[in-house]
C-alpha cells in the first residue's frame, strides 16, 4: 500500500514539475518577458505566445497576465452587480410580505400601527442609502469585495425577516 502511495505521489510531482517547466521562459536578467523564441500572435480574440519555431506548447502558456486579471475584474463586477440585485430583490419582498401587518419596529409603524407608506419609503430610503456610496465609488475596484459581502449578508437578513413576515396572516380589520 505504502509503494503505491509512494509511486503515485512521485508520478502526481513529475507531471506537475513538467507542466510547470514547459510553461516557464527564459528571461534575460535586464531583459523583457518576451524572448527572441516567442513571438505574439493573434488568433481568434486572443493574444497567445507561441513558439518562434512551432513547437507545441503547455495550456498554461496560452492566457497572459492582463487576460487573467480582465477576467478577475470582470467576476468581481459581476458578483457585486448581482449583490446589488439580490439586495434590493430581498428589500422589496420584505416590504411586500409586511404589507398591511402590524408593524414591531416602531420607525416602520404607521399612525394605525401597521406596515404602509412610512414603512416603504424609509426602507427604500435605507436601501438607496446602502447603496448610494457604493454607486460612487464603483471606480474603486479594491472595495468591491467588501461591498458584495455586505450586500449578500444584508440581503440574507432581509430575506430571513421576509420569510418570517409570511408566515404571520394579515389582521381582518
Amino acid at each position: 500500500m505504502t509503494s503505491i502511495l509512494r509511486s503515485g505521489s512521485a508520478t502526481l510531482i513529475f507531471i506537475c514539475a513538467s507542466f510547470v517547466l514547459t510553461a516557464q521562459t527564459a528571461v534575460q536578467s535586464g531583459g523583457a518577458a518576451v524572448t527572441s523564441a516567442i513571438r505574439p500572435v493573434l488568433a481568434k480574440d486572443r493574444n497567445l505566445l507561441l513558439p518562434a519555431d512551432g513547437a507545441s506548447m503547455s495550456p498554461l502558456n496560452k492566457i497572459t497576465i492582463a487576460q487573467v486579471s480582465e477576467r478577475t475584474d470582470r467576476k468581481a463586477k459581476l458578483f457585486w452587480r448581482i449583490s446589488i440585485a439580490a439586495l434590493v430583490t430581498a428589500s422589496t419582498m420584505d416590504a411586500v410580505t409586511s404589507m398591511g401587518k402590524y408593524e414591531s419596529n416602531g420607525l416602520l409603524r404607521g399612525s394605525d400601527g401597521k406596515f404602509g407608506t412610512r414603512g416603504i419609503a424609509l426602507k427604500a430610503g435605507i436601501t438607496g442609502i446602502t447603496l448610494l456610496p457604493q454607486l460612487l465609488l464603483r471606480s474603486h475596484e479594491n472595495l468591491r469585495k467588501p461591498f458584495t459581502i455586505a450586500n449578500f449578508a444584508q440581503a440574507g437578513m432581509y430575506s430571513g425577516i421576509a420569510i418570517h413576515n409570511a408566515g404571520i396572516a394579515k389582521p381582518r380589520d
